[in-house]
């Protein structure tokens, strides 16, 4: 596993190279807040085709699924009240790769797919006379801050999320405070946040806005 100590020192010798020593130095924290840029924004390429070189979403291959395999993260809430889940905390989930609930009673309990909608297509559903899914399905819609409401004709018992979790952010300079995303990633992040750096040292106002534009 790379230490804190080579990803600075692999900066450093980037950073120097493509300043050709015209730029000061940076620290440890100075690196660290480009660090964390970065890697969001090679996270949210990756996981959309249209945002890499290789045009590979999060299923577009088996590298792209290990390129998140340290974020991705499992939670199963129980029980849900009201068909109402709030035990999820959205703030920490880049992006939702998938999710189920359970219904039914006993011997008769069901896992079905539940399929994200979007506000306007919640409000033409709801104009139908039959207001629910296909009985293998469920709908979601977000309904507030860590509040998530699902659409069936049955009660669910427990709902399961799937998902990439977002990156935490580190200090370079401790030590222990270990970057989560995979080893295999530290190169391209640490590439996207000199290029990061060198911008912010001598861009112009409309490289500065561009490189804002590649992060969303």
């Amino acid at each position: 596993m790379i230490t804190n100590q080579e990803i600075i020192k692999k900066f450093d010798v980037l950073y120097n190279n493509i300043m050709s020593d015209k730029a000061p130095g940076l620290n440890a924290y100075e690196i660290s807040v480009f660090f964390n840029k970065a890697q969001l924004e090679v996270l949210k390429n990756h996981l959309n085709p249209k945002g890499n070189k290789y045009s590979e979403g999060f299923d577009g291959s088996s590298k792209r699924q290990m390129d998140f395999s340290t974020l991705v993260t499992v939670k199963d809430v129980t029980p849900v009240k009201g068909n109402i889940v709030t035990a999820v905390d959205s703030d920490k989930i880049l992006a939702i790769l998938n999710e189920s609930v359970k219904v039914g009673k006993d011997k008769d309990e069901r896992t079905l797919i539940v399929v994200p909608i979007s506000n306007i297509e919640y409000d033409t559903l709801m104009s139908r006379p039959y207001k629910y899914p296909p009985k293998s399905q469920a709908w979601r819609i977000i309904d507030g801050v860590n509040k998530f409401r699902i659409i069936t004709s049955e009660s669910v018992k427990s709902y399961s999320i799937r998902y990439v979790s977002m990156p935490k952010e580190v200090d370079l300079g401790d030590s222990s405070d270990i970057p989560e995303i995979p080893e295999s990633l530290v190169d391209e992040v640490i590439q996207r946040a000199v290029e990061l750096a060198k911008n912010s040292w001598e861009g112009t106002l409309e490289t500065h806005k561009a490189f804002g534009e590649r992060s969303e």
